[in-house]
């Protein structure tokens, strides 16, 4: 489901419960009691729990009727239509909804983790990491990175729709007036949010890459890495778009971050500094290179070839999976 497909398993099908600790085996463990607890509830408040099963009051389990994976299904579901592509689209008041409802699910979801999954900022993650120098191998630190940069993903996909009708109200012949006014009172908020978790993504990701230590090993593997970080930086470069478009068309402004024309030049630094000599990574770069040409949002000294501006706004018509439509990922 991470790259936009529907659930290979339906949720109904899933009626065994979810491990334990006291279910492990007695052989010697490879880690630590804590690790071994963590990693339990990492996998638990991730993978969906049969809402029918009862909630047990243990201190060793975490069970959550509303997991990440379990919203990323609704998302799909209820925002993509499974992405079969069938049927006329959402308007902008039956988007809004669905967004909002699946919204208040997350909320719930992120206020019941234990605090050793609690989503992590730029900044935290920095001051974790110092306290960490000393630690050989920090898994609760592992789980927490993957776990928030997981988060930050689904809260894209939960609001980039919004985003798309933006896109689509910037093109002729644009939204009906209702759906435009339904757009200018809600939309930005939903907007900003899904801006908001990109530039988390790539700050997280970029800063992780950059380092030569033990720290590059906190991220998950490389394919994730890169999508996220892909898919983190079209999404700024669409919202760049609106806000050069309202704002040339005299609409109400689009308040954004100061700094948010930078972070498509930190997608591309972190995509250098994730790998070399892979195909798909340098692929990748080389679009986002392309379309930060076609913003001017290049820093000094950068060059690039010119590409149809249509290429910065056909992104979003598949849906979120967009990014299989040429070459399969591997190992999926």
């Amino acid at each position: 489901m991470t790259f936009g497909r529907p659930p290979a398993i339906p949720d109904s099908y899933v009626q065994l419960d979810l491990p334990v600790v006291d279910s492990i085996g007695q052989g010697q463990p490879f880690v630590d009691d804590k690790t071994i607890h963590h990693s339990i509830q990492f996998f638990n408040s991730t993978m969906s729990v049969h809402p029918t099963l009862p909630q047990v009051d243990c201190p060793h389990r975490l069970t959550l009727t509303r997991t990440l994976y379990k919203q990323m299904g609704n998302i799909i579901d209820q925002v993509y239509g499974q992405n079969l592509g069938c049927g006329p689209g959402l308007s902008v008041g039956e988007t809004v909804g669905r967004v909002l409802s699946i919204e208040n699910q997350l909320f719930s979801w992120v206020m019941a983790l234990p605090e050793c999954l609690r989503q992590l900022t730029l900044q935290g993650l920095r001051e974790e990491i110092k306290q960490s120098e000393n630690r050989p191998r920090p898994f609760s630190l592992k789980f927490r990175v993957i776990l928030t940069l997981r988060y930050l993903h689904v809260q894209i996909l939960l609001h980039r729709p919004i985003l798309v009708k933006f896109l689509d109200a910037s093109l002729a012949p644009g939204l009906e007036p209702s759906q435009e006014r339904i757009l200018n009172d809600i939309g930005y908020s939903s907007m900003n949010k899904c801006v908001e978790s990109a530039m988390g993504i790539i700050d997280i990701i970029h800063e992780l890459v950059s380092a030569t230590g033990w720290q590059r090993d906190l991220l998950g593997a490389w394919w994730y890495s890169l999508y996220y970080t892909f898919n983190a930086a079209l999404v700024i470069i669409g919202a760049t778009w609106v806000q050069r478009t309202r704002q040339s068309a005299q609409d109400s402004p689009v308040h954004q971050p100061a700094n948010i024309q930078l972070y498509p030049g930190h997608a591309v630094a972190t995509l250098c500094r994730l790998d070399t000599g892979n195909r798909m990574v340098d692929r990748c770069r080389y679009y986002l290179e392309q379309l930060i040409s076609v913003l001017r949002l290049q820093r000094k000294g950068f060059r690039a070839t010119p590409v149809d501006l249509m290429t910065l706004i056909r992104f979003h018509s598949g849906g979120p999976s967009w990014y299989y439509h040429e070459e399969p990922h591997p190992g999926l």
